[in-house]
């Protein structure tokens, strides 16, 4: 099935920041990526509000769907320490920093829950879950340590080879 134009806008649009830094988005430079004019980008975005946005939910459900292909199951019939296993593992892998950037940014508006948030909040507990139960407590301490290595890698300061990543994975989970 062919990408509807807006999510070829988006993509396009994320493909640039990850090349060419998150500066980069421009209506123009969007345009050019995506083959599109620039009418066309600004009718699906009239604002680069509305661009950065959307660029940031599919951040999101892009993650989701990382998490669910490392969670191997569906996600209500996983239990808890499934749930943070697999986010421990798609923290270990690679992530762009201009992916790190966007949702990071707070220039990005969002009416209500930030779409990331709403990704951690239906894997792992919160820091006030963490004060409910000592599993909570050690998957929340799990979680922190992830969201350590997601950062380490997005930076990129020292590449974690699959064995180690692997093995980071075990020990943190108690495996």
């Amino acid at each position: 099935m062919r990408p509807s134009s807006r999510q070829v806008v988006v993509d396009a649009a994320l493909e640039l920041a990850r090349r060419d830094g998150v500066a980069a988005i421009t209506f123009d430079a969007v345009s050019q990526e995506a083959n599109l004019s620039r009418g066309g980008i600004i009718y699906h975005f009239p604002s680069k509000d509305d661009l950065l946005t959307a660029m940031v939910e599919r951040i999101a459900e892009v993650w989701e769907e990382e998490l669910l292909a490392a969670l191997d199951l569906p996600w209500f019939e996983s239990t808890p320490a499934q749930r943070v296993r697999a986010y421990l593992k798609v923290a270990v892998g690679s992530t762009a920093q201009s992916d790190i950037a966007m949702m990071i940014d707070p220039a990005v508006p969002f009416d209500g829950e930030h779409p990331i948030q709403r990704v951690v909040r239906r894997w792992v507990p919160s820091a006030a879950e963490a004060t409910d139960s000592e599993a909570a407590f050690e998957y929340y301490l799990i979680r922190l340590a992830a969201d350590g290595l997601w950062l380490h890698s997005a930076l990129d300061i020292e590449p974690i080879d699959a064995d180690l990543q692997d093995r980071i994975v075990d020990r943190l989970c108690g495996n």
